[in-house]
């Protein structure tokens, strides 16, 4: 009777071992699962940061290419406005000889006019 009560107890032991072993497997499976969701939350934080970054780099050079293209039209428009003034200059004096020589001309043609009376 020992035997059978040691058999008995045997059994029983075993099968604890065995829910055991079961138990410590899923925590060992979920461990692991755990494990790759947190590597691959890693890898998407990553990847997200990497493109946040390359984002930041562009919107940097973009700024920047604005920034220079902003100068540059700045320029252009001082270089209009002084090409404005010159043309305005150079009509005011062309206009201002124009109207000399159309005096000089009336002149002329009243004296000329004068003489051939």
């Amino acid at each position: 009777m020992n035997y059978k009560m040691l058999d008995t107890l045997n059994l029983a032991l075993e099968q604890e071992l065995e829910k055991y072993r079961v138990a410590m497997n899923e925590k060992f499976l979920l461990n692991q699962n755990a494990q790759i969701e947190s590597s691959e939350l890693e890898i998407e934080r990553q990847s997200l940061a990497d493109r946040l970054m390359a984002m930041q780099r562009k919107l940097e050079m973009e700024r920047d290419h604005a920034s220079t293209q902003q100068r540059e039209l700045f320029q252009r428009n001082d270089e209009l406005i002084d090409q404005y003034g010159k043309l305005k200059e150079d009509f005011v004096s062309e206009r201002k000889r124009n109207t000399e020589s159309k005096d000089v001309i009336e002149t002329s043609e009243k004296q000329l006019d004068r003489i051939k009376e």
